[in-house]
């Protein structure tokens, strides 16, 4: 293996070692989003069953003001 004149491998170990953690730390970041994302969606799923109960309702109420026409 040849190496380049100016190539200095603890430079590129501490180079790339702060790489990994880096990186390391980015996908717990982007762990912490995908936890607020599921806890947003599952609002949003109950928002959605409460507002389809709201619709059953007002639906029940206009087939009983039909009776009365």
């Amino acid at each position: 293996m040849k190496l380049k004149p100016n190539y200095d491998p603890k430079k590129v170990i501490a180079e790339r070692t702060q790489g990994i953690i880096d990186l390391t730390r980015y996908i717990e970041k982007i762990k912490k989003n995908i936890l607020v994302f599921k806890e947003a969606i599952q609002k949003e799923k109950n928002e959605m069953k409460k507002t389809e109960g709201m619709i059953k309702v007002l639906k029940k109420d206009i087939k009983e003001a039909k009776k009365f026409l």
